[in-house]
């Protein structure tokens, strides 16, 4: 994730020069995904929620069920000036902020990064989710994939804990990582 600071006239919503949209970290309070989510599309913006499949048991039935990784976590890719709009109408909407940066900074990730970050979690075989803070990326070699539905993308290659088979993994900087099983073969060392 990139934390290139705002410009100087962002301080205050309403107040943007320059604005291009961006992906920015959100997270929204207490039992409010569903009308966030139901805002966010009537106004057609973009957004991504890590998303796996969970078994629960509904009327004595096992049913596969997709939840959010992080039940918090939302991506929306717009502009600053649209996401302090909807923030205005949305108190339960929050910035998640760069640790240690400017005050106030909201987290963006760069839109290469994040179609990456999507790509994985829509076309892995069983992506796995794991808190960045907890992992130790300058271990493990860059790859390409060369074989599969990831062909072309890069990766780190990483051995996850509880896992037997290799994983290529990407992480967005300070927020979250998806790792992916891999083949032996269907990869080569950059």
């Amino acid at each position: 994730m990139d934390s290139y600071p705002l410009d100087s006239s962002l301080e205050i919503c309403g107040k943007a020069l320059l604005d291009p949209p961006s992906w920015y970290v959100m997270r929204f309070l207490f039992n409010h995904r569903k009308p966030t989510m139901d805002d966010l599309q009537k106004r057609q913006m973009t957004y991504f929620t890590p998303m796996r499949l969970v078994k629960k048991n509904r009327g004595g039935r096992l049913v596969e069920e997709k939840e959010p990784v992080i039940r918090s976590l939302l991506f929306i890719y717009s502009n600053y000036r649209s996401i302090c709009e909807l923030r205005e109408r949305n108190s339960y909407l929050q910035f998640r902020y760069v640790k240690g940066g400017q005050m106030h900074e909201p987290m963006r990730v760069r839109k290469a990064d994040m179609d990456e970050f999507i790509f994985f979690s829509n076309h892995g075989k069983d992506p796995v989710y794991f808190d960045v803070s907890l992992s130790n990326f300058s271990i493990g070699e860059r790859i390409r994939i060369i074989r599969g539905p990831l062909v072309g993308r890069e990766a780190v290659l990483k051995k996850i804990p509880g896992r037997r088979s290799r994983q290529a993994t990407i992480q967005l900087e300070d927020v979250i990582g998806v790792a992916v099983q891999i083949e032996v073969g269907d990869f080569v060392k950059i």
